[in-house]
C-alpha cells in the first residue's frame, strides 16, 4: 500500500511525499508461514527550480534511488558536483572528518581513519595525514543552516542534519539547504 502525495511551498518550491509499507521475514523463523514484520516508510523529496532533495528513512532505498539509471524520470538526474556541495556547506569548525587513504595499503599505515573532536584540523598531521583524502565531514556549516551540524559527503551528493524537531522544521531546514546549495555565495574552493 503506497500513498502519495504532492504541494507548491513556495513560487519555485514543491514538497512531494511517498509513504508505503513492505512485509519482512522475521529473523528467528523460516519457511512459507513464517510470521511478517510490517514496515512503514517515507520518502521525502523538496524541489527548488533544479534542485531535488529525496530524504528516506529505507536507507537502502536511498542507495538504490542513487544508483538507478533505468527509469527514464531518475535518468534526467544527475548529482550535483563536490565543489558545489564543499562550497555551500563545508564551514566552520569541523568535528568529525572521514579519511581514506590514497596510498597503497600496507601494514603500518591504516587505509581508512576517522578523526573525531572540537576541531580536527588542527589535529591533521601535515605529513603523515599527507596521503589521505577526506570522504565525508560533519562540520557548524554555513551560519544562515539552522541546523547546528551539517554532514557532507560531497562525491555522494549526500548531506545530513540530523533529527528535525517536528515536520516545519524539516521543511524550513530543506529549504534553506537548497537556497545555500542554489547559490553559495563568493566562498573560495577549500574543503
Amino acid at each position: 500500500m503506497a500513498k502519495a502525495d504532492a504541494r507548491r511551498i513556495d513560487k519555485d518550491e514543491l514538497l512531494g511525499w511517498l509513504h508505503y509499507n513492505r512485509k519482512v521475514g522475521v529473523r528467528w523463523a523460516t519457511g512459507p508461514a513464517a510470521p511478517k514484520d510490517l514496515e512503514n516508510h517515507l520518502v521525502v523529496m523538496v524541489s527548488r527550480s533544479a534542485l531535488l532533495t529525496v530524504v528516506a528513512n529505507d536507507k537502502s532505498l536511498a542507495s538504490r534511488l542513487a544508483r538507478s539509471g533505468s527509469t527514464k524520470e531518475w535518468s534526467k538526474l544527475k548529482r550535483l558536483e563536490s565543489r558545489q556541495l564543499e562550497k555551500a556547506l563545508v564551514a566552520g569548525k569541523t568535528r568529525t572528518l572521514w579519511l581514506s587513504g590514497i596510498h597503497r595499503s600496507v601494514a603500518i599505515k591504516p587505509d581508512s581513519k576517522v578523526l573525531i573532536g572540537q576541531d580536527v584540523e588542527a589535529s591533521l598531521d601535515a605529513l603523515g595525514d599527507q596521503t589521505y583524502q577526506y570522504t565525508s565531514t560533519r562540520c557548524e556549516g554555513p551560519t544562515d543552516l539552522p541546523a547546528s551540524f551539517v554532514g557532507v559527503t560531497p562525491r555522494m551528493a549526500k548531506v545530513w542534519l540530523g533529527p528535525s524537531a517536528d515536520w516545519e522544521v524539516f521543511i524550513a531546514n530543506s529549504q534553506e539547504l537548497l537556497r545555500l546549495v542554489e547559490s553559495p555565495g563568493k566562498k573560495k574552493d577549500q574543503p
